[in-house]
């Protein structure tokens, strides 16, 4: 059964500090609970409008601080929302993300597929947004690669281009999206590494990932490369090539660049491939390692570097497969790399219901909290399979990847999928939304409760505790949920406590 909230943001705060006085022993591996969830967009009132879950991530500097960037298609704009307490409330930020001369950072008629509007942090609390940009007078197909910069978490931004799609004819043949991967290396360098990831179509049917890379913080960028040497493209994929799809990017402590991409061959009887790919010269040059050799490649993959597990740290990736027929359900799995991306651990399937059933799994996302903790987030279909309904599930790594917890339901309804983007002919899927700190995950993902009849999809967000909440790591909100309850709130939080352990033994 999946795991249910049982309370609010309030209550579930002061219960963190209340357990933790009295001394609870709490499993790591479950959480303690999710909050209600918050629409985000309760602002636009449009009923035409059609977000895409978000991308989110948490301030390494203030971790009340989360921002969220997201894309609403029926407008092809990008917003960006910011929370000052972890999660519980959100505001639409005024300034747009896009260049004046770009103002659409999305175009759903070229190919299917939607931007993950990746996001990450540079030195000195510089924010970074990785977005297609598009002037409304210039063809679907020219679309340019742009990287936004922040230095005051939203409010105002200036950019970079990364590839210019308006060059004629050339572009006319080469429509550059989803941008997919963006990650920032703070630490070496006199300014930001920038590196930032998207797919392109050089010619029918092929196409290709391209990774640019900036060294001034996001200004200017470097002619893109392929990620896959010729060589190893016609190893892999005959003398056409090898098709490869939309990249993820993660950078190591010594500035190792990894670009994890799935690919099939355009050779008929060639397997496909989910490859990483690794740089030490900041993206000019590549190494590539076959990870493992998939059913279905054709969604996003997810990566995280961790410097647990080695000199080297540790490579986390999560991607959605069924190893046997039939195609369309498929499962989550994990696999790990300790010697920086040259071999990889078996795959581990991470969703825990009966493979027998064959519910559909898709899209993870993988997170890393700062001591370490590892979130993974995906659209499940086990509730509401039959609906076509999906939820939001997550399972953490306390211990590097090596177990995970049991699986658990977020979403406090099942999300309709006959409605909104997620099928209908658009096909526009991106995975939930997940950032976390050492204490709670926060969660976000689009939802059509509110549709009526129409095609609209809001975004709704949770946070999930995972950890009691005490101390130096307790939010204004929980000191004052504990200040009006006193001794009496005391025993009542105990209640409600046993209540919620006793209802956490049924998931």
């Amino acid at each position: 059964m999946r795991f249910k909230r049982v309370f609010g943001t309030a209550a579930l705060l002061s219960l963190g500090v209340s357990a933790t006085a009295a001394g609870a022993q709490v499993d790591p591996g479950r959480p303690l609970g999710v909050t209600d969830p918050i629409r985000m967009t309760e602002d636009d009132l449009r009923p035409t409008r059609a977000y895409q879950s978000p991308s989110l991530v948490i301030s390494p500097d203030d971790r009340d601080v989360a921002v969220a960037a997201a894309v609403e298609m029926s407008s092809n704009t990008c917003s960006t929302f910011r929370s000052l307490d972890r999660g519980q409330t959100w505001t639409r930020l005024e300034a747009s993300p896009s260049p004046e001369e770009y103002p659409l950072c999305f175009e759903g008629a070229v190919y299917g597929y939607v931007n993950e509007t990746p996001m990450a942090w540079g030195r000195e609390g510089t924010l970074y947004w990785g977005m297609t940009g598009r002037d409304p007078a210039e063809s679907e197909r020219d679309l340019s690669v742009l990287v936004a910069r922040s230095d005051d978490l939203g409010d105002s931004w200036d950019w970079g281009t990364a590839f210019d799609g308006r060059d004629g004819e050339a572009s006319r043949t080469r429509p550059s999206r989803p941008v997919t991967g963006l990650a920032v290396d703070a630490a070496t360098g006199d300014e930001d590494i920038v590196y930032v990831g998207w797919q392109t179509w050089p010619g029918e049917p092929r196409t290709l990932a391209l990774v640019a890379a900036s060294t001034d913080g996001g200004q200017t960028f470097s002619p893109p490369v392929n990620p896959i040497p010729d060589d190893v493209a016609a190893r892999l994929g005959g003398p056409e090539g090898f098709e490869t799809l939309p990249p993820e990017l993660a950078v190591g402590a010594d500035g190792t660049l990894f670009v994890l991409l799935p690919g099939n061959p355009t050779t008929d009887g060639l397997p496909n491939k989910l490859l990483l790919s690794r740089s030490e010269d900041q993206g000019k040059t590549f190494t590539v390692t076959e990870v493992t050799t998939p059913f279905d490649a054709n969604t996003t993959p997810g990566l995280q570097w961790v410097p647990q597990g080695g000199p080297e740290g540790t490579l986390h990736i999560v991607y959605e497969d069924r190893p046997q027929p039939p195609r369309g359900t498929r499962d989550i799995y994990h696999q790990r790399s300790t010697d920086g991306g040259r071999s990889f651990s078996e795959p581990v399937r991470l969703n825990d219901d009966d493979p027998e059933l064959r519910y559909a799994h898709h899209n993870p996302n993988i997170t890393v909290a700062p001591d370490g903790r590892l979130d993974v987030v995906w659209w499940d279909f086990r509730e509401g399979a039959a609906e076509y309904a999906n939820d939001v599930y997550l399972t953490s790594s306390s211990d590097n990847g090596m177990t995970w917890s049991d699986n658990h339901g977020v979403t406090d309804q099942s999300i309709d999928r006959r409605i909104g983007y997620w099928s209908n002919g658009y096909d526009m899927r991106s995975p939930p939304g997940l950032a976390s700190t050492d204490d709670t995950a926060l969660v976000a993902w689009s939802d059509t409760r509110l549709s009526d009849g129409a095609q609209l999809q809001d975004i709704y967000a949770a946070v999930v505790q995972m950890d009691p909440l005490s101390g130096d790591n307790l939010p204004a909100a929980a000191y004052a949920a504990v200040a009006f309850g006193g001794l009496a709130t005391g025993g009542l939080v105990l209640l409600v406590l046993g209540t919620l352990l006793r209802r956490r033994s049924r998931s």
